[in-house]
């Protein structure tokens, strides 16, 4: 989160003593701005800041979901034989029969980033008042201004996605790393 005190050029030269109409503003920080207010003379100035300008600038990325993917799953069928009769019998037979794939619907996900920022006119007694940091009060600015006012975020989308589509393999162990086999004696429980 981005935090800038502005103040105009005028008002800068009244509050710390600069005296041409070209001063630019003094850099202060959160705290430094809070004494001022509070005892101007350490700024070697007379008067408390006026026209304080607060900015922040939020940015948040997340993922959201995207439109479903879809993965073709296998599906195997067995058919075992067995015969008997009073004077005859057939062991049992197993024989595998194609079956179609089935395919199932998995989540996937998009990267989005939401930007907002405002800006924020503050008098010294508010910013007295405030107990916290500059990100603090910021957070606070723009935690507000996304529940009361959500149209004034900006989404962009990213090309960064996440889809759970993968096709499992076969015969993997669940713990197990990817494309190894699960090692005996290793994950197993001994048999008592």
């Amino acid at each position: 989160m981005k935090f800038t005190v502005i103040m105009s050029a005028a008002v800068a030269s009244l509050v710390f003593g600069m005296s041409s109409a070209h001063a630019a503003p003094t850099s202060i920080n959160f705290d430094d701005l809070k004494v001022a207010c509070q005892n101007p003379a350490r700024f070697h100035n007379q008067n408390a800041p006026k026209n304080i300008e607060i900015s922040c600038q939020d940015s948040l990325s997340k993922y959201v979901p995207a439109a479903p993917g879809s993965v073709t799953l296998p599906v195997s069928r067995t058919v075992t034989t067995a015969m008997a009769s009073d004077k005859y019998s057939m062991s049992a037979t197993a024989a595998d029969v194609k079956m179609p794939e089935t395919i199932a619907a998995c989540p996937k996900f998009t990267k989005i980033i939401e930007n907002l920022s405002l800006t924020r006119q503050v008098s010294c007694e508010e910013l007295l008042k405030f107990e916290g940091t500059a990100t603090e009060f910021c957070l606070n600015q723009i935690t507000e201004l996304r529940a009361a006012n959500p149209d004034a975020i900006s989404v962009t989308a990213t090309e960064s996605v996440i889809s759970l589509c993968e096709k499992s393999e076969e015969g993997r162990e669940q713990r197990g790393q990817r494309g190894q086999a699960p090692v005996p004696g290793r994950n197993q429980r001994p048999v008592r």
